[in-house]
């Protein structure tokens, strides 16, 4: 979040203000630059907003010549204002990741403490580790039934919480839906929410009412829409009528109470059974039956209605999921095998609050010189939505000196294979890893990335590795081993001083993602989740454990990502996220290698390499209505999200 000079904190360098970003002319005869810079705009322009290109449906298109920003661009398939061709990022940027390089991790006797409680809980049990390494002159809170033992602590200045979940086995799938803790959790989100799907009829009627309404928008995309026949799965999805299809489960949903809901399914169902609509109406009910998606549209299993989820979600985070409130949060199993873990701040015990800023800097000022992907539309679904929460999201709100900040990304850096390869036959490293989605990167750019990558993700590894390696050392072993038989071509190498072991780092800019598992991670592996920047809010929910934990600025969890739902609750921005993980398909390419894995026999169908069939697969969940960029432009992939 560059700042405006009059906001800016007194440690942040003027070339780091919005004013500096944004005042450097192309040419050195600004006169003849049909881009002005900054501060060459007059008050009224600066004020401007609606600077970027759109196409129907408030989709941002391609931008390249943006009043008041000279390098500025802003490409159909990204989530943030760019300026790859600025070389500037060697004055800006280089400094800041030069201090990261420096700086080493603490050993205060915080950080031993904590680094001993981790490698001793998994070998002593919670009492014993508890009675270890609890402040003498504190008590210790014990809680147990013949299903879990709970106990309180306080580790130097830290509140502690340790659980173990006694009907939960890390290693039988199956316990996760039937420990005590997930039927818990299940009847209690019954009680808070148990409103059924929104009805077809219902959806139909609002679909015709918002044409009826808004007839001169739609009127011609319609006309189109009923001329193309046949109906195709893209079309479903991408369509006028999958516009007007969210347009009307967004009024139902997040405009509605549950009355007026109830209302609207008998208003619906009585025009279906005694049709009574004016002629108007009824001519858009006919309209909006004739080009249903049979197929597709069906209230199923299969036909997702993110919006329900996500009031759904939101009423159970608020109601359900008690807070965890303890700075050091761990879950074990019967075996004493970790489920996740949580310790707030993390990242300033260990570094100190100074290296904490300078992560913040350093991803922000990154996504001001990189394009990033707008997430992918499997699990962000509701992004459009959440735009309109927060409208300094919302690029066509901003003006040109709020759009760096109005971004939502994801990019991912690391290897991965293409789709419907789960097998890993071959890897590539990813777009962003070789910034292959920009045509004309500055080579100061190209020069500076792999700083960044060990400045940044580097310390992510780092991070994540004081969690990982004392709570379940085999499988950072494991993790470790993958990484070193991976092709190099494809691995991104992030850590100087200790070996790398995680193989793909999404990094998240600002996006909401919607209760998920990670199914393309390694069966009962464990999934890094590091956050950092200036938000307030978005708490980690994980349902199936029946709790939520404090998830603020510094914080560093895993979890048991391929097995665990998990979600954050809403936040007021800016919030970054990086998660680091390991997906199946490199675990088998590895073991290939290593004679772990029967050889496979060669491929009966040519595959796409991943970042192609990413631009060119059709969405497969309708994306929420809203100020959004180009929602086809990045399909759900399966690949990691937070």
């Amino acid at each position: 979040m560059p700042y405006l000079r009059q906001d800016a904190p007194a440690h942040i360098p003027v070339h780091e203000h919005i004013e500096s970003l944004l005042g450097l002319p192309r040419n050195p005869d600004s006169s003849s630059d049909p881009v002005k810079p900054l501060q060459d705009l007059t008050t009224e322009e600066r004020k401007q907003t609606n600077i970027l290109n759109r196409a129907p449906g408030d989709k941002v298109m391609r931008t390249d010549q943006i009043q008041g920003d000279p390098y500025g661009v802003w490409q159909s398939w990204c989530g943030n204002a760019n300026h790859p061709e600025d070389t500037r990022i060697a004055v800006v940027l280089e400094p800041i990741l030069d201090q990261l390089l420096e700086k080493e991790m603490k050993n205060s006797e915080d950080v031993q403490a904590i680094r001993g409680l981790l490698t001793d809980l998994p070998k002593m049990g919670l009492r014993s580790v508890a009675a270890e390494s609890a402040n003498d002159n504190d008590g210790i809170a014990i809680k147990e039934d013949a299903l879990e033992l709970t106990v309180l602590f306080t580790l130097k200045s830290y509140k502690v919480r340790l659980v173990q979940a006694k009907d939960l086995d890390v290693k039988d799938v199956k316990t996760y839906g039937q420990s005590s803790r997930a039927k818990a959790s299940v009847t209690k989100e019954k009680m808070a929410f148990n409103e059924e799907k929104m009805p077809i009829e219902a959806q139909q009627y609002l679909m015709a009412q918002i044409l009826q309404e808004r007839q001169d928008e739609f009127q011609q995309a319609v006309q189109q829409a009923t001329q193309k026949p046949p109906k195709k799965k893209a079309t479903a999805n991408k369509g006028v009528f999958a516009r007007l299809r969210t347009l009307a489960r967004e009024r139902y949903w997040m405009t509605m109470s549950e009355q007026e809901r109830d209302n609207i399914r008998q208003v619906a169902k009585t025009h279906v059974e005694t049709p009574s609509l004016d002629t108007a109406l009824a001519s858009n009910l006919q309209t909006v039956k004739k080009n249903w998606f049979n197929d597709w549209w069906k209230n199923n299993q299969h036909d997702i209605d993110p919006l329900q989820n996500l009031v759904r979600d939101k009423r159970c985070a608020e109601t359900v999921w008690p807070l965890m409130e303890e700075d050091i949060v761990i879950v074990v199993d019967m075996n004493l095998k970790v489920v996740t873990a949580n310790i707030e701040k993390l990242c300033q015990i260990l570094y100190g609050e100074e290296v904490h800023d300078l992560l913040d800097r350093a991803v922000d000022l990154w996504t001001f010189y990189c394009p990033l992907p707008i997430p992918e539309t499997g699990r962000h679904a509701v992004n459009g939505y959440i735009r309109k929460l927060h409208p300094e999201l919302d690029p066509l709100q901003a003006t040109v000196e709020t759009l760096p900040n109005a971004k939502m990304s994801m990019g991912y850096y690391g290897c991965w294979s293409a789709k419907g390869d789960p097998q890993g036959r071959e890897l590539f490293s990813t777009p962003e890893t070789q910034l292959s989605r920009m045509s004309h990167a500055s080579n100061e750019m190209k020069r500076i990335f792999p700083k960044f990558a060990r400045a940044v993700f580097g310390k992510t590894s780092a991070l994540i590795r004081f969690l990982i390696q004392p709570l379940d050392n085999d499988y950072y072993r494991e993790c470790a081993e993958i990484f070193a038989n991976l092709p190099d071509s494809a691995t991104l190498k992030a850590d100087e001083k200790e070996e790398d072991f995680i193989s793909l780092y999404a990094l998240g800019i600002n996006g909401y993602t919607q209760r998920h598992k990670d199914s393309n991670d390694i069966v009962s592996g464990l999934v890094g989740l590091f956050t950092l920047g200036r938000y307030k809010g978005g708490n980690l929910c994980i349902p199936q454990l029946d709790l939520k934990v404090k998830y603020a600025p510094g914080a560093c969890a895993i979890l048991r990502g391929n097995e665990l739902e998990h979600l954050v609750q809403d936040f007021e921005p800016p919030r970054w996220f990086i998660v680091g993980t390991n997906h199946k398909e490199c675990q088998q390419n590895a073991w290939r290698k290593l004679g772990r894995a029967l050889p496979l026999p060669p491929p009966k169908n040519g595959r796409k390499r991943a970042h192609e069939e990413m631009e060119e697969e059709a969405d497969e969940v309708a994306v929420v209505e809203g100020p959004v960029v180009n929602a086809g432009a990045n399909a759900d992939n399966g690949h990691q999200t937070e």
